[in-house]
């Protein structure tokens, strides 16, 4: 056999071995992104979202707000302004506030825990320079909220009772540095409930509010 065919021969049987062996590589890569050190066992659901945005109350598309993938509320599609997923909107129902529980069966909550710098004062942890220890520490504890207290250990949250009575287009007035918390349930959905947190870092009265958000729930 001349010794070009040889090689090609080679080459051929060769193949199988090195496409299983990508395989396996990219199986493991992507196992890999599933959770901390590659353990897949952490699911993608267990995520929740975060972060920072700013709503517009003259804009139909950003003066809604997602809690759930950080997205505007609405969107335009085929030519026109179409509802997406509004969890809390600015401006549109009650000028100069917050409205929740604003779509389909959805029903709302939401409470003004005051200005972030009084949590300290209040439920008597030592805030750092810049501030937002409080805000940062409210969370879920064995099914209750709670708040910072001595050190890292933590003390429910009196406020969180406001979350109990919801309704349709619940609002409250926008006031800058204040902490608020929210909670959604739907009508016609009995396991649906979302709970999140937010501060209002920036407000430009009538037209703008800037969030750091957080959703616990």
């Amino acid at each position: 056999m001349p010794r070009s065919h040889r090689w090609t021969m080679l080459a051929l049987l060769a193949l199988p071995t090195m496409m299983l062996a990508m395989t396996l590589q990219a199986q493991s890569g992507a196992r890999g992104q599933d959770g901390a050190d590659g353990d897949a066992r952490t699911p993608r659901s267990s995520f929740l979202a975060e972060g920072l945005t700013t709503l517009y109350a003259h804009d139909p598309i950003a003066r809604a707000l997602s809690f759930s993938d950080g997205r505007y509320g609405a969107m335009i599609q085929d030519h026109e302004v179409r509802n997406r997923n509004s969890d809390i909107d600015f401006g549109g129902y009650v000028a100069g506030a917050f409205s929740v529980g604003i779509e389909g069966g959805r029903e709302g909550a939401i409470v003004d825990l005051g200005h972030a710098d009084t949590l300290g004062e209040r439920y008597g942890f030592r805030e750092t320079v810049g501030g937002g220890q409080g805000y940062a520490s409210i969370r879920f504890v064995e099914g209750d909220l709670h708040i910072r207290s001595n050190g890292r250990a933590t003390q429910p949250l009196k406020e969180a009772a406001g979350l109990t009575q919801c309704r349709r287009n619940a609002s409250a007035a926008t006031r800058m540095g204040h902490v608020y918390l929210v909670r959604l349930i739907d009508r016609h959905d009995e396991s649906f409930e979302l709970v999140a947190k937010f501060m209002v870092v920036e407000h430009r009265d009538g037209e703008s509010a800037t969030l750091r958000w957080q959703q616990l729930r």
